[in-house]
């Protein structure tokens, strides 16, 4: 299993500052988008669907279960 190369941390001078901004930009914003399921506040209008609001195609679906 040996390709010739081996696996080591990259030297400070090799890696890309914009580049590793961008990343932890990425992951804030996946950690803003997250926070209110995180916290219960966005699901609560999952819990009861006719909060959502209704159509007829929803009337008949709820009724028919």
């Amino acid at each position: 299993m040996d390709m010739g190369t081996s696996i080591a941390p990259m030297r400070a001078q090799d890696r890309i500052a914009m580049l590793d901004s961008l990343r932890g930009l990425a992951i804030l914003f996946i950690l803003f988008m997250n926070i209110p399921f995180m916290a219960d506040f966005g699901s609560l209008n999952f819990q009861d669907p006719r909060l959502l609001g209704w159509s007829v195609a929803d009337k008949w679906a709820f009724g028919a279960t």
